[in-house]
Parts: C-alpha cells; structure tokens; sequence
C-alpha cells in the first residue's frame, strides 16, 4: 500500500532562495538576446536507494525559459526518470517456503521533478560554447521492490532487507527534493551536450540516491 513521507532538504535551501531572487530581480535593458529553452535525454549510472548495487538511469527532461539577467538563463525544469538496479543479499529468513537464501531484489524507481535550472551562457562571450549550470526542486519518485521468494504477495521481511530500508510492495511514494549541476557544451544546430550529477535527498531510511549521467538535448 503507497505511504508519502515529506522531508525538508536543507542543501536545497540557498539555492532556492538565489533562484528566486533571480527570478524578482530586474533585467537589465543592455541584454536583448534571446534565451532559449531546452528538451533533453540523459542516461548513465544510478547509485541507488536502499544500499542497491548500482544500476542505471533514463531521464527526459523539458527546460522552459523563464528570464534572463547579467549572463544567466533561468529556467523551469519538468523531467521523469526511470532507474533499475539488481542486488543479490545472503539473507536468512523462515516464511511458508522454509529457509531462503541468497534472495535478489529489483528495485525500480520512477522519480518525477520539477524546480530550476540557472544556467550561464556567457562562459567566454556571449553565448559562450560551454553553460555551467545548477538545478534544484522538489522530488517525488515512486519505488517498486520486486524480490525472490514472494509470499501472499509480499516480499519476505528478511532482517538483511529492513536493514537497507528496502520496502516491501509496490508503489512506494516519498517526496524530498533535488540539487544537481553540470555544464553543457553547445555543438551547433542548436544540439546540445552535457554532463549532469544530481543528487536526490528523499526522506525515510537510505532513500536518497544520485544520477550521474551524459545529456543530449536541442535547443527551442
């Protein structure tokens, strides 16, 4: 059965707070030039929740431009990713099926995202080639333990499992907040490259995880 734990990530606090006053503060008469938004793909590697091995990660994400000031974009930011990983735990438990042992677990996660992205432009000039960026918001992703060894379709409570937090069913929600950063990279044709870390501070027991990844994305 889904439960919703809320938590307040105190990293994502001063980031917040300059995003915001990007956003009231007043843009200067001198900037005219356009700043666009951007849609993009991201995948690579996910350190896991729940002491998981590490898995992997796809992310599609739309940034909406908002304004800009003194070289810097700011931008809404929408994304959902899809993570999995596969960990095998030496467990010792006494269910209806006897002793089980070396039991695996899938653990699936589905995070939607929605916050900031300030990002410069003006690295080397205006419209400078390379954008440094960093991003942060509010989290909610969904996870799905599918485990060996299903009882009356529950995973069995082995202590190896609560140890790690692992929850048991499906469609476990929480809700934490995100704070990530990069820097892209601007090929022409308005395609863009990137590399991308953000971090995931979700409430409950060994919650948090974090997607390093590479970025595709096209420029609007």
């Amino acid at each position: 059965m889904a439960r919703t734990e809320l938590t307040v990530a105190r990293p994502v606090g001063a980031i917040l707070a300059l995003v915001l006053l990007a956003a009231v503060a007043p843009a200067a008469a001198a900037e005219e030039t356009l700043l666009k938004g951007e849609f993009s793909l991201t995948s690579g590697l996910s350190d896991e929740a729940f002491d998981q091995d590490q898995g992997y990660f796809v992310r599609a994400e739309i940034d909406l431009p908002l304004r800009r000031f003194s070289g810097f974009g700011l931008l809404g930011q929408v994304g959902i990713s899809y993570s999995h990983s596969d960990t095998d735990y030496d467990t010792i438990t006494t269910a209806l099926l006897g002793t089980l042992t070396d039991q695996n677990v899938a653990l699936a996660t589905l995070a939607i995202d929605a916050g900031f992205k300030l990002r410069y432009d003006e690295l080397g000039g205006p419209d400078g080639m390379l954008r440094p960026f960093v991003e942060t918001g509010l989290s909610i992703p969904v996870y799905i333990a599918d485990a060996d060894h299903i009882v009356a379709g529950q995973v069995p409570e082995a202590p190896e499992l609560r140890e790690s937090g692992v929850p048991t069913g499906w469609g476990n929600i929480r809700v934490g907040a995100y704070l990530g950063g990069g820097v892209e990279l601007c090929v022409g044709a308005g395609l863009v490259l990137a590399l991308d870390v953000r971090h995931h501070f979700i409430g409950g027991k060994n919650s948090d995880f974090t997607h390093y990844g590479v970025t595709v994305g096209l420029d609007f």
